[in-house]
């Protein structure tokens, strides 16, 4: 079943739309009816999704190549717990008996700016990986002293003044994160080729909204006013898209994500097989590979021209059973599984036949090697070979008419005068 295609349907996207308008329509209407539960209802839903991208990024850790996920989930881990505090911390929660309006600016500014620096960061782990035990303590040292510096401290900037408004820190914060947002924009397309490209739209969608909200979050004088309100919503489509882009994509397509790198990884080891497979095929000299149990694994253009055979069907047959003549063969195989048990060293230069598919033997000289793994046991043995059928019949030829010429010379009662 396509899922990524079902998922990416004209008619499933109609929907999602739909479903987005009706969802922020509600929003709106409950924002008119009750400002703080609206307002929890948009933080606890970023929270909840801050948490899920954690959760996936972190499952899904041993099978990413690249550790541009896990950071994002990390980052938006402690996003989702620093904006949780600020929901708690909210005018007319109660929960913090002596927080009020400023403190939980403070903790919004606090968490957006986690936010846009990770995601200005996130980029530069999609081609490295990272120590994930560091980056969580950083974010816990840098999450528990913002905490601590609102709270306890006292040394944050205040944000908001009941009865004037934003303060200029907090407005210039505001703008400074949107310049953030727009490098981190500009990061993740300078390394768009190594992710799939509807979870780049989602992203960079996502950023830009967080970037409009940043700019309505200038404009209230009141946290429970208008442009508080469109910066909540705006807020929250944002995180349904990296929900989308992060969550749900890996899910639904997984191998469009979590595998990219791997596919991409298996595909250069292809290419660099092939190529070294057309370095083989114009050497001049027969080159092959057998395995432990003397099957052949590789072989190049010479040696398959040599014995007959397309290259794909000598690969994985019996190099002892099918291509050594019979007078030869359990001499042969019998070294071969001495070397290969490591009885025997290997010979660097011999001789022997070998046999055509149309039954000629020729005569190979063979220069031999083992491959070993790690533990230093042999895996496979590499062998380099040239004909020599025809030297050796005419170096017998040779002889031969020299051993005439000897038994005419040494048998003649003439002189002979040179």
């Amino acid at each position: 079943m396509d899922t990524a295609g079902t998922w990416h349907s004209p008619r499933t996207r109609a929907g999602g739309i739909v479903t987005a308008a009706v969802s922020l329509s509600a929003l709106y209407l409950l924002s008119r009816y009750n400002y703080l539960l609206f307002h929890c209802s948009v933080e606890f839903f970023g929270v909840f999704a801050a948490v899920t991208i954690f959760v996936i990024a972190w499952h899904t850790r041993i099978w990413t190549p690249n550790h541009y996920l896990l950071f994002l989930g990390i980052a938006y881990l402690f996003v989702g717990i620093i904006d949780g505090t600020h929901t708690l911390a909210y005018k007319g929660m109660g929960v913090f008996p002596t927080s009020g309006a400023n403190e939980a600016t403070q903790l919004w500014i606090l968490a957006c700016y986690t936010e846009a620096f990770s995601l200005l960061a996130a980029p530069l782990f999609i081609t490295r990986r990272m120590r994930v035990a560091p980056l969580i303590s950083l974010y816990a040292a840098v999450s528990g002293f913002g905490l601590l510096a609102i709270w306890r401290l006292g040394i944050f900037p205040d944000c908001f003044i009941e009865g004037q408004g934003l303060t200029p820190f907090k407005i210039a914060s505001e703008y400074v994160i949107a310049a953030v947002l727009a490098g981190a924009i500009a990061h993740l397309l300078k390394h768009r080729a190594r992710l799939a490209p509807r979870v780049v739209t989602l992203l960079v969608a996502a950023m830009a909204l967080t970037i409009a909200a940043e700019m309505a979050f200038t404009l209230y004088t009141d946290v429970y006013g208008v442009s508080n309100m469109v910066g909540h919503l705006l807020k929250a489509v944002s995180f349904y898209l990296v929900y989308r882009a992060v969550v749900l994509t890996s899910l639904v397509t997984p191998y469009s994500l979590v595998f990219r790198d791997l596919k991409e990884a298996r595909a250069r080891v292809e290419r660099e097989r092939d190529m070294a497979q057309q370095y083989l095929d114009i050497a001049g000299m027969i080159l092959v590979v057998l395995d432990t149990a003397g099957r052949v694994s590789l072989i190049n253009k010479k040696g398959a021209d040599i014995l007959g055979y397309p290259a794909e069907e000598i690969v994985g047959r019996d190099w002892f059973a099918d291509f050594i003549p019979e007078s030869q063969r359990e001499a042969v195989s019998s070294v071969f599984q001495q070397l290969v048990a490591g009885q025997v060293q290997p010979v660097e230069y011999v001789q022997n036949a070998v046999l055509t598919r149309g039954g000629e033997e020729r005569t190979i000289a063979w220069h031999n090697a083992v491959v070993r793994d790690q533990a230093g046991a042999v895996t496979a043995t590499l062998s380099s070979g040239e004909d020599v059928t025809e030297r050796l019949h005419t170096e017998k030829a040779l002889r031969e008419s020299e051993e005439r010429f000897r038994s005419l010379f040494e048998n003649s009662r003439d002189a002979i005068y040179i």
